[in-house]
């Protein structure tokens, strides 16, 4: 802004040129990286760059080394201009792209890992002829060996060096991927460990930890235990919580070594308990009983709920699947499904919900002390097509984003948004972005954490043009989502914070098909190219923005995705349950709601197409891997045939080829001579509810023995009833299933199933009969039996 470029004064022995310039310096790093035109690279190397060198602005003298040789380390003078033709890269970069195109496209930025000895308005310093910075990081490295992470690294050096230098270490990742913070140092390998925290002696400040309330230290973590490189450990007292760093203190009876780095591990640190509801459809009971067994060691991550609409998330079990969903959502998985007969399926679906569970709290953060904000420090605006584009009205934090059609027939947007900070004084801000796959994304702008002045505005991807396209969410259209979320978490304080520890890679998506490529986009196209209160003191605070994207295509589909959806093994039966439903006739039709342009006969393609989806046996029969399904029988009442729900038959249908025997315990001749004519090795039988409601059962205990001694080869599965929905059967069902219970000792051929407490309040539909909830999990016993 000053009509000047930062440069580093080289050294040359010859009187040409010694400046070179932070854009030439960006233009040889890109070459190292991607290498030339002629000769580009497949593979980038592990580019790290250390400078210990002033950047901008002035700095004053610590007090504490006046008794020290201190200086800056900058030459305080402005070098005459330079020609264009002066500059490396004039034979490859024009004054007119410059001019007219964005940095990123001119000059791209090589990934590396870049470590500078203080923030861009700081000076470097040297202690009698020595870099500060560089004697840190040197005798840091020395002790570890070389053994260290990026991060650990430059928090060490940061703490040693906090409040006794005017300076703040920077660790810096130029590109789009942050997660070479947690690489070692030149990129060695290095065995993944527990979240774990820095524990540094600091002259000034005594014994600090490197985390702090930004990352979950609350004052109910009142102590904290340290561990040494030979498993000595000590146990602290918190004394005082920053932002990004807790200061500790210890017992005179204790004495860590003040030359030694400690780690501190937390337990829970970072999460936030997500409401749980599990949803067992038709799972192997031994499955979910250990599942739940597991559960019970990772309390501080989910909180198990009794009611759906009560949870955040809902963990359906079905179909020989282990799924997550919203709630009251089981069609539409979140993450990746897991085979419930894999014996990874239990550890990753804790893994991925401890993932979600560090998630949710840097989503949910806030810190319940501040002071000094009563409302938001940092006005937020957004800005439909761009940075000159149509303001958008952000309500309740939500602003409502749509599509346009290209002549390609592609749904694309763009937005811009942009930060202004409202104080009078100057604020630390970081924007961090929370995708529908759990990933929390650091560089919604460049520096992560960006100092902005009174009255001062940043755009967000400010590295990219301070503005971004946003393409269809390929869950939304794969799943048919009427739109979908996602979130920014900006973090302001008064002072300089990191947010490295943050940051969170996604997790593996559901099964998707898209029109070029599986999973292509998602949102946000990240991947590719009034008065000013006196504020005194430091506080940080939070704010919240949604960014809420209206699918273009939903209920919208084509028929060769359709087909294409049906056909792909993984996602077929997620696509049948939601574009078709169940009619009366058991048989599975289009959702009149689904606008497609097919023919009548490719819609009964597809209707067939869904229904041998929900046919997993079938599947593999078509397959040539199994035999042909079974028979089943079912011969009843109301809960096996009942028309316009589906009851338990329909469950059973795609499982088994159902042989219907519909009646009431009224005609028993008619269905005696029903059974005479079927062929089948089982049968499940439900009669006699009103008889039970009665009070008068005998009869129908006695057919049932009937039935058995004549069909001697049939297995008979007859089921005792729930308690009915009016709580007024408690003692007629009791008395039902006890006298079944005596059958089932006395006939081979007899098998009681003993429903009573299988359902909730919520899974009827009237007093005697389920709903389709209910009758799902009903059915759910009945698998449990037959397949066992």
């Amino acid at each position: 802004t000053d009509g000047r470029l930062e440069c580093l004064v080289c050294y040359n022995d010859e009187n040409g040129p010694c400046l070179l310039a932070d854009k030439e310096l960006r233009f040889l790093i890109g070459q190292i990286v991607h290498g030339t035109k002629d000769k580009p690279k497949s593979t980038p190397p592990h580019l790290l760059t250390i400078f210990d060198c002033c950047h901008s602005g002035d700095n004053t003298r610590n007090g504490f080394l006046s008794d020290n040789d201190t200086r800056e380390r900058r030459v305080k003078c402005v070098a005459p201009q330079r020609n264009w033709q002066d500059f490396i890269f004039t034979d490859d970069i024009t004054v007119e792209k410059l001019q007219n195109q964005h940095l990123s496209q001119v000059n791209p930025e090589g990934i590396h890992v870049h470590l500078s000895a203080c923030e861009s308005d700081e000076s470097a310093l040297e202690v009698n002829g020595q870099g500060v910075f560089t004697s840190y990081l040197v005798n840091i490295l020395k002790r570890a060996r070389g053994n260290i992470t990026y991060y650990d690294l430059m928090s060490q050096v940061r703490h040693y060096l906090n409040n006794t230098f005017t300076q703040k270490p920077q660790l810096r990742l130029p590109g789009e991927d942050s997660s070479g913070n947690y690489a070692t140092f030149l990129n060695k390998e290095v065995k993944q460990q527990p979240l774990y925290g820095n524990v540094i002696y600091n002259h000034k400040n005594g014994w600090v930890l490197d985390m702090g309330s930004l990352m979950g230290i609350s004052p109910k973590n009142k102590r904290v235990t340290i561990t040494g490189p030979n498993q000595e450990q000590f146990a602290g007292k918190i004394h005082k919580i920053l932002p990004d760093e807790t200061r500790i203190k210890f017992r005179p009876a204790d004495s860590p070594n003040k030359k030694q780095v400690y780690k501190a591990t937390i337990e829970g640190l970072m999460a936030h308990p997500v409401k749980l509801f599990v949803n067992n459809h038709n799972g192997p009971v031994t499955f979910v009983k250990t599942l739940l067994e597991e559960f019970q060691n990772i309390t501080q991550n989910i909180a198990l709920e009794d009611e759906e609409t009560n949870a955040d998330y809902s963990l359906q079990i079905r179909d020989n699947l282990i799924y997550l969903t919203k709630p009251n959502d089981p069609n539409r998985p979140m993450v990746r499904p897991e085979k419930t007969g894999a014996s990874t399926a239990i550890s990753n679906v804790v893994n991925y919900l401890k993932h979600i569970s560090n998630w949710e709290f840097v989503k949910r953060l806030k810190n319940a002390q501040t002071y000094l904000f009563s409302g938001n420090p940092v006005k937020v605006e957004a800005f439909s097509g761009g940075q000159n584009g149509t303001p958008l009205s952000i309500e309740s934090n939500v602003a409502d984003l749509h599509y346009k059609q290209r002549a390609d027939g592609e749904w694309k947007g763009k937005v811009a948004l942009k930060l202004t900070n409202t104080t009078n004084r100057k604020l630390y801000v970081s924007a961090m972005y929370l995708m529908i796959e759990f990933r929390v994304y650091l560089k919604g702008m460049e520096p992560q954490v960006y100092t902005l002045e009174p009255g001062e505005s940043v755009w967000l991807f400010n590295y990219r043009k301070s503005e971004i396209s946003y393409s269809v969410v390929d869950l939304a259209s794969n799943y048919n989502w009427a739109f979908t979320e996602d979130f920014f978490k900006i973090i302001v304080s008064t002072t300089p914070f990191d947010v490295s520890r943050l940051e969170k890679k996604g997790l593996p998506k559901p099964p998707l098909i898209s029109d070029d490529i599986r999973g292509r986009k998602k949102g946000l196209d990240i991947d590719e190219d009034d008065s000013n209160p006196e504020l005194e003191g430091d506080d940080w605070t939070t704010q919240d923005l949604t960014l809420r994207f209206h699918n273009p295509v939903y209920n919208t589909i084509s028929e060769k995705r359709l087909l294409a959806m049906l056909e792909d093994e993984d996602m077929a039966g997620f696509t049948a349950r939601i574009f078709f439903e169940e009619r009366d006739d058991l048989q599975l039709k289009l959702n009149p709601e689904i606008k497609i342009h097919a023919s009548a006969t490719q819609i009964k393609q597809l209707e067939t197409k869904a229904f041998q989806a929900l046919n997993p046996k079938g599947h593999q029969q078509r397959s040539g891997t199994t035999d042909p399904l079974p028979n089943l029988i079912t011969l009843g009442d109301s809960w096996l045939h009942k028309d316009g729900i589906k009851n338990l038959s329909a469950q059973f249908s795609g499982y088994y080829n159902i042989n219907r025997i519909k009646g009431t315990f009224e005609d028993t001749a008619g269905l005696t001579q029903a059974l005479q004519k079927t062929d089948g090795k089982s049968i499940i039988i439900s009669l006699g509810a009103d008889e039970i409601l009665a009070g008068n059962f005998d009869n129908v205990l006695q057919q049932l023995e009937s039935w058995a001694k004549q069909f001697p080869t049939l297995k008979m599965i007859v089921h005792g009833y729930d308690y009915f929905g009016n709580g007024e059967s408690k003692i007629a069902v009791d008395q039902f299933n006890e006298y079944l219970k005596n059958l089932d000792a006395q006939l081979n051929n007899l098998k009681h199933l003993d429903l009573r407490g299988t359902l909730n309040e919520h899974q009827w539909n009237n007093h005697t009969m389920p709903n389709d909830d209910g009758f799902e999990k009903l059915a759910g016993v009945f698998f449990e039996y037959l397949t066992n």
